[in-house]
Formats: C-alpha cells, sequence, structure tokens
C-alpha cells in the first residue's frame, strides 16, 4: 500500500466512527475534512503537469475547506473560547479595557 492508499484508509475509517458514534460538533468537521480530501484527489491535475505551478482546482479546493473550518469556529462558542475568541471579541475586550 502506497501512502496514498493508508491516510484513505485511516480517513474512513476515523470518519465513519466519528459519523457514527461523535457528537455533532465532531460530524461536521469531520464531513469538512472528508469532502476535502475527496475533492482534492479529484481536482488534482495529472501527474505529468504536478507541481510546475500553481494547481487552481487544489488550491480552491483548500480555501474552501479552510473557510468552512473558520466559519464552523466563529459559531462554535467552545472553540471560540478556546482560541482567543473571534476578531470581534478582541476588539470588544480592547474597547472595555479603555474604559
Amino acid at each position: 500500500m502506497t501512502h496514498l492508499q493508508i491516510f484513505v484508509f485511516l480517513l474512513l475509517v476515523s470518519t465513519r466512527y466519528v459519523l457514527w458514534r461523535g457528537d455533532r460538533d465532531y460530524r461536521i468537521v469531520a464531513a469538512i475534512s472528508l469532502v476535502a480530501v475527496l475533492t482534492t484527489q479529484i481536482a488534482l491535475g495529472p501527474l505529468s503537469s504536478r507541481y510546475y505551478g500553481t494547481e487552481t482546482g487544489v488550491l480552491l479546493v483548500d480555501l474552501a475547506s479552510f473557510g468552512g473550518f473558520a466559519c464552523y469556529r466563529a459559531n462554535d462558542p467552545l472553540l471560540a473560547a478556546v482560541g482567543g475568541g473571534t476578531p470581534t471579541d478582541h476588539q470588544s475586550r480592547a474597547s472595555a479595557q479603555d474604559d
């Protein structure tokens, strides 16, 4: 088995377990990860043209998955608390300290 096959196998096993036993939050993150990995495999260019320039398909998939994680994090109070809050939280803290 190649490294990619091992990665996809472990991803599928862990994602299946999370979708089966995980809470709503874990299911959302697992679904975003799974869709990102599978879409990246579809968006890859031919082997002969890889690594010669920017692969715009893969770049768009990465930006979309980053956006999905960022939108999810912004709406999740636990992750916002652990990560230090959202940018608006930082602004409100700074203005509260000025008073």
